[in-house]
């Protein structure tokens, strides 16, 4: 079974995550930050890493220049209201695989989420 940690500070966000990608016989993970999320990555080794850009203690951005700096292969999707060309940009760089805003649409998610691992 596939498994995905989803990294946001907002439970209700992680529930929205959660409630779609269940529906895919998938395992689900939840991280309330990006420093739990760190240890999660080391201790879960999940196949897909959902990570919100703002967050407190470690944003997004931190933690995947953490991964980066790792050379962590998993890939990672990042979800976010700020939709300005430079946070894309910036998470592209650090080696996202997807990019979504928020609100999150079904759709979107599960085809970002199948076009990087088999769903």
């Amino acid at each position: 079974m596939k498994k995905i940690l989803i990294i946001d500070d907002s439970a209700f966000q992680r529930k929205i995550l959660s409630d779609i990608i269940i529906k895919k016989n998938i395992h689900i993970i939840e991280a309330t930050n990006g420093s739990e999320g760190l240890k999660s990555i080391e201790s879960e080794n999940p196949d897909l890493v959902i990570l919100d850009h703002n967050m407190p203690e470690m944003t997004g951005e931190e933690l995947l220049n953490i991964l980066s700096q790792k050379k962590n292969q998993i890939p990672v999707i990042m979800v976010t209201a700020n939709i300005q060309d430079t946070t894309r940009n910036k998470a592209i760089n650090l080696g996202v695989k997807g990019f979504l805003s928020k609100p999150i649409d079904e759709k979107d998610l599960l085809e970002t989420i199948h076009k990087i691992i088999e769903i």
